[in-house]
């Protein structure tokens, strides 16, 4: 049978916390935010959790994902031109 391990996780890993923490980051830096600005910023998240809270906010339409020469960068969808 196989084992089940339990992450315990930190209090302010909720994943709502994650979404609004990349977002103020994402107003912080207008030109956009690369995975590693989100790693240095919240150590403690883990990749996983990481990409669950991005792939939530590009999929209501919060961020926008665009490739650059230094990889992936997310930034805050322009409210102006949304709709």
């Amino acid at each position: 049978m196989a084992e089940v391990k339990v992450k315990v996780q930190p209090p302010d890993a909720d994943p709502v916390e994650i979404e609004n923490r990349i977002i103020e980051l994402c107003h912080q830096f207008p030109h956009g935010i690369t995975d590693q600005v989100i790693q240095n910023e919240m150590p403690h998240i883990e990749a996983q959790q990481r990409a669950v809270a991005i792939n939530r906010l590009l999929s209501m339409g919060q961020l926008d994902l665009l490739r650059s020469n230094t990889g992936l960068l997310y930034r805050i969808k322009d409210s102006q031109n949304a709709g």
